[in-house]
């Protein structure tokens, strides 16, 4: 491997690898989930941002990001976080 080593070692249970796996292979899981699992089930395996990134065809940043959320809360890390704002306001049938 060329270049610098990747600050981001992950290594997986045989029960983490599971679920990851089982998560993608999920019809019901959102997208965006799927996608994260991938990821970390990428970087996992080849250790590598940079192969990762090419894998999954997305940006070095977001894969650095979700490896890191990945190794700082683990499964749970993968999932969105709050979002700011107002919360949605639902009128009943026939108001507003």
């Amino acid at each position: 491997m060329r270049g610098r080593k990747s600050p981001l070692v992950i290594t997986l249970t045989a029960d983490e690898k599971s679920v990851l796996e089982t998560t993608i292979r999920r019809t019901t899981v959102e997208a965006g989930l799927a996608r994260r699992a991938k990821i970390v089930l990428e970087l996992a395996a080849t250790r590598s941002i940079s192969g990762t990134a090419r894998a999954v065809q997305d940006q070095r940043s977001v894969v650095r990001l979700w490896g890191r959320r990945y190794l700082e809360k683990r499964f749970q890390g993968l999932f969105d976080e709050p979002r700011s704002g107002r919360p949605p306001v639902f009128f009943p049938r026939g108001c507003g």
